[in-house]
């Protein structure tokens, strides 16, 4: 898609949370734009810096959107989004910074189990997106079906 092409950061935000609908969110993010974006789904909101230290104080939410602007410290980046995906939200959405930081790489939100969820535009700077959905991360695999389990008619012809 070219850059032209590419929706702006508040279109985005606008058209997914009318399509997803989350019944709590949580914010990590410094840009008072982008709460104003969410105002009307009373999200909680986490200062980047205060984020990874606050976690535990905050209630699990549907979808978490963290801003990939956000002062969180580089040591915090992994453990906060570990911890977002793994206990606190079902869904994470995480906004690239617009200027490449190694903390927030596509090589280490890859590793941490997010996809590439398409960019936008933030004034002249292109903002990738990446997500984590736990309702489509894995597929179950074949084998690993009832048919391929327990097969009562070969109990008594094979031995295990």
């Amino acid at each position: 898609m070219a850059e032209a092409e590419l929706p702006t950061l508040q279109q985005r935000l606008t058209a997914m949370l009318a399509d997803v609908r989350p019944e709590r969110l949580l914010l990590v993010s410094d840009d008072d734009a982008l709460a104003q974006v969410l105002g009307d789904h009373a999200p909680q909101r986490l200062a980047g810096a205060e984020a990874w230290p606050r976690l535990g104080d905050c209630p699990a939410a549907s979808l978490a959107i963290v801003d990939g602007e956000a002062a969180v410290p580089p040591a915090d980046v992994t453990p906060l989004l570990g911890r977002l995906r793994d206990v606190y939200a079902g869904q994470v959405l995480v906004i690239g910074p617009a200027s490449p930081r190694e903390a927030w790489s596509r090589h280490t939100l890859i590793g941490l189990g997010f996809r590439g969820f398409g960019a936008t535009l933030d004034g002249n700077h292109r903002r990738p997106w990446y997500q984590f959905d736990i309702v489509d991360y894995k597929v179950t695999p074949d084998w690993l079906s009832p048919r391929h389990w327990a097969h009562p008619e070969l109990w008594d012809k094979f031995r295990w």
